[in-house]
């Protein structure tokens, strides 16, 4: 399955720059990058995004052992960071990550990013 199509389906939010799809375990299995991200390194970005998402599941099961982390936002000056967690309980656990520019359509990546993990998510378990 070629997951980067599903991934160039972003490139219509507003401020879209890069996006990745990860294994639970941190594995990028695929990339999206645009000419406004050329020195980024996606996969480096990706593998440690997916690490803030792990630390951010064990916080949440220790607060609550019924619940889990479902979203994780990371805000700079320029940019905003979308990482979403398609569920534990999910065919495949796997998790999105979005760069948007400050100025990036956030409601809309969020609802993008959600209908994204429900398609691929099946077909990858």
């Amino acid at each position: 399955m070629d997951l980067e199509v599903h991934l160039k389906e972003l490139r219509v939010i507003k401020g879209y720059t890069a996006s990745s799809i990860l294994s639970a375990a941190g594995e990028a299995l695929a990339r999206d990058t645009t000419s406004a991200s050329p020195n980024v390194d996606e996969a480096l970005v990706a593998m440690l995004c997916n690490d803030v998402f792990g630390l951010s599941h064990e916080c949440v099961e220790r607060l609550d052992p019924s619940d889990e982390c479902i979203e994780v936002d990371i805000i700079t000056r320029d940019e905003v960071l979308i990482l979403v967690c398609s569920g534990k309980a999910a065919k495949s656990h796997i998790h999105c990550a979005c760069h948007l520019t400050r100025d990036g359509n956030v409601a809309l990546a969020r609802m993008m990013i959600d209908k994204l993990l429900k398609t691929v998510a099946p077909l990858l378990g």
